[in-house]
């Protein structure tokens, strides 16, 4: 009679959490959509943790497997028909054009800060066939200590007699200012696709090494991975570079994308397609050193893949020269630009070299990083990954263990770099994101494995959407999605500052010098360059060109710095605050400088 109770409530138990499981999984879909509020007529539904509902959606599918496992099996098999009569490309595609679709939806299109401003004005540059631009009018009758380079715009410095370089390397630009030739909003748009084609290389790398029941999730886990969003939305060179990287390292690699349903790679290639992939290979990384050039030393990792898939020496060598070639190209470019922009082949816009780079800063940066790793993903990705590499390192003829040597060296192109103390640089090192990514779902499907069939391939697949459903959600907590209205400000408040002030005006500021020339075509000073005595001496100046003097200041960011810069008793300058300006969450005041009232030296007042 026991036994009977107990099949009894066994038939019964499914039936009874299928609309439980129906209520979890439109509890999951609704806090993935709009976050931990639901907007439901009349009510107001909220989640204290976006990731709850998924929870108990993957313990309730995990029960009903184990309680039904025939059916299980049947719903697997069926799954993997299907998925076997859809092309690998048609769903790369699918991923691509949806992060694509995110990209654009979210990103931004402002001239922001210094990043931002200073690709966006050197893509209309170089689309207009210049290398330099003039440098401000100001600048011939400034007599005030480092008065070209306050009168710079950020992203820009004075480099010969009246004009201006781009601190920034060109291949990103480059990149830009081809679509700009057709519309100028178009060269926005490089960004979403640069993350469209990581996605897609990481799953044909995958494949290639025959890894291709990991692909798509680990693509899935790129993309949702807080680092990756906030490049997506953002005018910057990160996501290009990674995009660049990926595709080289894949080419580069010289196997067929074909594989069969097991992951098994196809190697058997005819010469041309080897030559075509290593000439690609070559390209793309030669593209790669133009839009960052410290990332140098990720060309070694690349050159190992492409010797290590001919058993023929010459062939080995061969496509070695090729790849080469591509590589020394791209550094022969870098280097005219360089001596184009600078004068000298060896020189950079950041500064030099032993300013940024220096041994004392490691700690700091391996612990920063480490910390923001784990600060921003879930910890099952990074311990996936952990022993996904390792499985990997077992495998030591693995063309998946060549792939090491990318990741080691992303992270020593910039550990001994100057320190930040944000979140968001976590994008220095991007490039490693999808071999990270990859060994996260290698990692996952291996610890899966070890449970009774047909578990793991449910457990594979619950866990890689959860860890993407908590990456994203990490991202929409720090404002990711909400970073393209926060930067407009950049563009509201020039615009705004423009109609405010009188003609002729001078606006002091740092974080606004770009965009208020941009938007507002108003003439700026930066502060950051000038002591406490120089920037009293080129308000004078200014005054007396019979010009009216004002300062933009962000009051979070710029206005305790600015406050240092002016002790007390150390200028005559005073500030009247006029107008104060609200953006997402920074505050930018604007003030009235004025030099004709000895010994006030209030601090910038605070509303």
């Amino acid at each position: 009679m026991p036994l009977q109770i107990s099949e009894h409530f066994k038939r019964l138990l499914p039936i009874a959490l299928v609309p439980l499981w129906c209520v979890a999984a439109g509890l999951t879909a609704f806090s993935a959509l709009y976050g931990e509020s639901l907007p439901l007529p009349g009510i107001q539904v909220s989640l204290r943790n976006a990731s709850r509902p998924f929870l108990l959606l993957a313990v309730l599918t995990l029960l009903l497997v184990h309680l039904r496992p025939a059916r299980a099996l049947r719903i697997r098999d069926g799954v993997r028909r299907v998925s076997a009569t859809v092309p690998a490309w048609c769903v790369a595609i699918a991923l691509a054009v949806l992060v694509g679709a995110v990209g654009c939806r979210f990103g931004s299109d402002v001239a922001a800060g210094a990043d931002s401003y200073g690709y966006i004005t050197q893509a209309e540059m170089l689309s207009t066939g210049h290398l330099q631009r003039p440098e401000s009018a100001l600048a011939a009758g400034a007599t005030w200590p480092n008065s070209r380079p306050s009168l710079a715009p950020l992203g820009w410095l004075p480099v010969e007699a009246g004009s201006l370089a781009p601190v920034y390397p060109p291949g990103y630009p480059l990149l830009m200012a081809g679509p700009r030739l057709i519309h100028p909003r178009w060269m926005f748009a490089v960004v979403p696709l640069a993350g469209a084609a990581t996605l897609v290389a990481l799953i044909v790398l995958a494949r290639a090494i025959g890894r291709a029941d990991v692909g798509v999730a680990a693509a899935a886990l790129l993309a949702s991975s807080p680092a990756f969003l906030m490049s997506l939305v953002v005018p910057m060179s990160d996501l290009p570079a990674t995009a660049a990287w990926a595709v080289a390292a894949t080419l580069a690699l010289g196997r067929s994308p074909r594989a069969d349903q097991r992951g098994t790679p196809n190697a058997d290639r005819s010469g041309i397609g080897h030559a075509w992939s290593a000439i690609g290979a070559g390209a793309v990384g030669g593209l790669a050193l133009l839009i960052r050039p410290n990332l140098l030393p990720l060309s070694i990792g690349v050159l190992v893949l492409a010797t290590m898939q001919d058993s023929d020496r010459r062939q080995r060598y061969a496509r070695l020269l090729i790849v080469g070639s591509g590589f020394a190209a791209g550094a022969l470019l870098v280097a005219a630009f360089q001596s184009a922009y600078y004068g000298s082949p060896t020189a950079n816009g950041y500064g030099r070299l032993t300013d940024l780079f220096a041994f004392r800063h490691w700690r700091t940066n391996v612990l920063q990083f480490a910390h923001w790793l784990f600060e921003t993903h879930p910890t099952a990705v990074l311990v996936a990954s952990v022993v996904g590499a390792m499985s990997t390192l077992r495998r030591s003829a693995a063309p998946a263990s060549r792939l090491l040597w990318l990741p080691a060296l992303t992270l020593a192109c910039y550990v001994l770099y100057l320190p930040f103390d944000n979140w968001t640089y976590l994008r220095f090192l991007l490039p490693a994101f999808p071999l990270m990514m990859l060994w996260a779902a290698i990692g996952i499907r291996h610890v899966v494995g070890y449970l009774r069939e047909p578990m793991p391939s449910y457990a594979f697949a619950l866990t890689v959407a959860w860890c993407a459903l908590a990456g994203v959600h990490e991202a929409r907590v720090r404002h990711v999605f909400a970073n393209a209205a926060s930067l407009e400000r950049f563009r509201s408040v020039s615009i705004e500052v423009a109609k405010v002030i009188p003609p002729r005006s001078i606006v002091i500021t740092r974080e606004f010098s770009g965009s208020l020339q941009y938007y507002g075509h108003v003439d700026t000073v930066r502060w950051d360059w000038l002591d406490a005595a120089g920037l009293e001496q080129a308000v004078r100046t200014l005054q007396s060109q019979e010009r009216q003097v004002f300062a933009l200041l962000d009051l979070r960011s710029e206005v305790p710095e600015f406050e240092r810069n002016r002790p007390p008793g150390g200028t005559s300058l005073r500030l009247e605050q006029l107008q104060t300006f609200s953006g997402t969450v920074e505050r930018v005041a604007l003030y009235r400088v004025m030099g004709d009232v000895p010994g006030a030296t209030g601090p910038v007042s605070r509303p």
